[in-house]
C-alpha cells in the first residue's frame, strides 16, 4: 500500500487520495488490486472512513465491480514484479 500510494498518479478528474476510502487486495496472479472509493460501494466494510485504507485479506469483503461512478471510483492495478502501476476512473452509466 505504501509503495502504490507513493508512486501513483491519479487520473485526471480524481480528487486527492485523502478523498477516498482505499481497499487493497492480492489477486490470484499476485497482482495488487485496489479500489479507491469516494462513496461506500456494495459490500465494502462499513467501518472504513473516507481517507483511510485497508488491506482486505478476505476477498468477500473486497468491493464488487462497479461499472459507473466516474472518478468517485478509481481502479488501481499494480504488478510488483514489473512495478507497472495503472489507475483509472470508472466510466459513467
Amino acid at each position: 500500500m505504501d509503495y502504490v500510494e507513493a508512486h501513483i498518479a491519479l487520473p485526471e478528474g480524481a480528487g486527492p487520495l485523502a478523498d477516498y476510502a482505499r481497499y487493497y487486495t492480492l489477486d490470484a496472479g499476485g497482482r495488487v488490486m485496489a479500489v479507491y472509493s469516494a462513496t461506500r460501494p456494495g459490500n465494502a466494510p462499513a467501518d472504513l472512513p473516507i481517507g483511510d485504507r485497508r488491506w482486505v485479506a478476505d476477498e468477500r469483503q473486497f468491493p464488487p465491480p462497479i461499472l459507473d461512478g466516474g472518478c468517485t471510483i478509481i481502479r488501481v492495478d499494480f504488478d510488483p514484479v514489473t512495478e507497472k502501476l495503472a489507475a483509472y476512473c470508472n466510466g459513467v452509466a
